[in-house]
């Protein structure tokens, strides 16, 4: 299907015929296009170009604390920059408040401060209230044209300013973007600082935390000593010990026991006369010297501390040195005491002699049931400490993983205080992530407002618009037809012959003459 043919000559024609009526509002839009462009204040746009520097040290070395991204600073930033107070004092050191449009405004202030004086008689608060309310309108103007512009890889930013007069929009504009780095820096030392100090009260506070955890390990191993697992080998070595000590005095004492019953029926045979004197003597037992008794006492001394010390303990040593000392002594004086010396030293009967052996051997039982009783408490007493070590050392236990999850986070936390410092002496030293204009601010040349594209083309559209509605509303008023089509379409019939129109002013003047003619005829 083939669509049908647009004809445009009807409106070619039509245009051709009104171009007086299309061409003067639309060169009527091109001077007020220009009027506009003369009168309206000029705007100029001043902008500089930041570079975000990396850290200059590697992270690998420092890591940074600081890690908010370009975007979030830039509105930490920002707020901080087009706060009031600051954008005041921009105001007062560039003087911004004095602009050649603001003399209307300020007349206007003026008439209507003097009309609310006249009606309310307070001047200085009146004058004071629209003083504020005019910085605040200026501070808000202000605060309208920063415009701050972040590259999508976040490496670089750009910063602009619109003003009326070009210098002072580029002054203005490197005077931001200095704040910029100079807030960036202290944002960047202050977050350091904040981390650091938020880190250093964690350490104290696990500090003492583990001050604690170390006194209630301290004070569970003391309340608890000898009941420890670490001590569990040792006490189980010291109790085979002893219950082998046990069980040699044990015999020493039956022997011993069995030595009275036999000395007492030795005395009992002498006193009977069943034994003679000579072969009671010598029948009895042969008696230690007290060099010899002491040497094994200390011998079985020895034993002992060697179960609970190790050789290089100076109890063992001086031990050692003590026994070396006896053996020499006693083998100089022998080990047993010989009856006949018995006999000769004192001249006592052999009756006398088997009292004094059976004296000398119930004390000597007397102070081995002593020392039984008391090997058979430490027996006990380790016993109960084996039986008590389980326990205790899952109690233990219990305190240690405390003290150990403490120590842990302790050590963790210090590391991160030492990564915290060095990484806020980075801040300090400007050594971090920085700001740095690329492109300083220049005074602009070509103001941005009022677009003269957009202006001119704005006016030259309006005026083609205006002069093509009139131009369109003439031909819909004209009665007259111009093309055989037209005359086709009103009378509803057929046109055979069409003739062209008049060409040029000989044919005009042709026309009028034979219309007057007929007119007269």
């Amino acid at each position: 299907m083939q669509l049908p043919k647009l004809d445009l000559e009807p409106y070619v024609d039509m245009a051709w015929r009104r171009k007086w009526w299309i061409l003067i509002p639309t060169l009527l839009g091109l001077a007020v296009g220009l009027v506009v462009l003369q009168v309206s204040p000029k705007i100029y746009r001043a902008s500089t170009l930041i570079l975000v520097e990396p850290q200059r040290i590697p992270t690998g070395y420092v890591r940074p604390t600081v890690t908010q991204d370009v975007a979030s600073r830039l509105r930490t930033i920002s707020e901080q920059v087009n706060s009031r107070t600051n954008l005041e004092r921009i105001i007062e050191e560039f003087k911004l408040y004095r602009k050649p449009e603001d003399r209307v405004q300020d007349l206007i202030s003026k008439i209507r401060r003097k009309i609310n004086t006249w009606r309310h008689g307070e001047e200085a608060a009146v004058k004071k209230e629209e003083e504020a309310v005019a910085t605040a309108d200026l501070v808000g103007k202000l605060r309208s044209r920063i415009s701050i512009n972040v590259d999508r890889s976040g490496s670089s930013f750009r910063i602009s300013f619109r003003w009326h007069d070009p210098t002072t929009a580029a002054a203005v504009t490197n005077a931001i973007a200095s704040q910029f780095i100079e807030q960036n820096l202290k944002v960047r030392e202050e977050m350091a600082m904040g981390t650091t100090a938020f880190l250093k009260n964690e350490v104290e506070k696990l500090r003492r935390d583990l001050a604690e955890r170390e006194k209630e390990v301290e004070d569970f191993k003391q309340k608890h000593m000898g009941m420890l697992p670490d001590q569990l080998e040792s006490n189980l070595n010291i109790l085979n010990q002893l219950q082998q000590e046990l069980t040699t005095l044990q015999q020493r004492i039956d022997e011993q026991k069995k030595q009275e019953l036999l000395l007492q029926d030795r005395i009992q045979d002498l006193k009977a006369g069943r034994l003679s004197p000579s072969s009671a003597v010598v029948a009895g037992e042969r008696q230690k010297t007290p060099e010899a008794q002491q040497l094994e006492a200390l011998e079985e001394k020895l034993k002992q501390a060697r179960v609970r010390y190790t050789e290089k303990h100076p109890d063992v040593i001086a031990l050692k040195r003590t026994i070396e000392r006896l053996r020499q002594e006693v083998a100089r004086v022998g080990v047993y005491v010989q009856g006949d010396d018995l006999e000769g030293q004192g001249r006592l009967s052999p009756r006398q002699i088997l009292e004094l052996q059976l004296e000398k051997l119930r004390q000597e039982m007397e102070a081995n049931e002593v020392q039984l009783s008391a090997l058979k408490e430490q027996i006990a007493q380790y016993r109960e400490r084996v039986e008590k070590t389980p326990a205790v050392g899952l109690q233990l236990g219990n305190i240690l993983r405390d003290y150990n999850t403490v120590r842990s986070r302790y050590s963790s936390m210090v590391a991160k205080l030492l990564d915290a410092q060095m990484a806020e002496e980075l801040e300090k030293r400007q050594k971090g992530e920085q700001f740095r204009i690329l492109d300083p601010a220049v005074a602009p040349s070509q103001p941005v407002e009022p677009d003269a594209k957009k202006v001119m083309t704005l006016a030259v559209v309006l005026g083609l618009g205006l002069g093509g509605g009139l131009a369109y509303a003439l031909e819909l008023l004209d009665p007259r037809f111009y093309r055989p089509e037209e005359v086709e379409s009103y009378l509803n019939t057929r046109v055979l012959v069409s003739l062209p129109g008049l060409k040029d002013e000989d044919d005009k003047r042709r026309w009028w003459s034979l219309r007057f003619r007929k007119k007269a005829a």
